[in-house]
């Protein structure tokens, strides 16, 4: 399954990494899957319920940074946790939100490579990573 037009492009701001998880490449029930790195944000509102008041809903995300190195997942994260500390935002282009069913939450796939990523934002790879990126890329 391939892109076949690319209409528009959906710009994301995480303005705060609720939670990271680093994943190791593999295969489950026969679906290959990279090596990557999954950051939970959310947006907190209040409804009005007309029953019994003020309401919280929570709108969760997972964004899913696909990786090809181990270094990068540790370069990546590293980065989110200084800019969540400085309370700064980290933008990048990605899919829509769609459901994953077994997991029963809605996920958004980074389209930019990490190496992408953390040049647009300035942050310097060590030389090592950008070369073992381009060897299996």
């Amino acid at each position: 399954m391939g892109m076949i037009k690319e209409g528009f492009k959906i710009h994301y701001e995480i303005l705060v990494a609720d939670s990271m998880k680093s994943r190791d490449a593999g295969i489950v029930e026969g679906t290959p899957y990279p090596k990557a790195l999954t950051v939970r944000s959310e947006v907190l509102e209040t409804q009005d319920n007309v029953t019994f008041g003020m309401d919280d809903v929570e709108s969760i995300l997972y964004f899913v940074f696909p990786a090809t190195t181990d270094e990068e997942v540790i370069h990546l994260k590293e980065y989110l946790r200084s800019l969540t500390s400085k309370k700064e935002t980290f933008s990048f282009v990605g899919t829509r939100p769609f459901f994953k069913k077994d997991k029963g939450r809605y996920e958004v796939k980074c389209l930019n490579s990490i190496e992408e990523l953390l040049k647009m934002h300035n942050y310097a790879l060590p030389k090592s990573v950008e070369k073992a990126s381009q060897i299996k890329a």
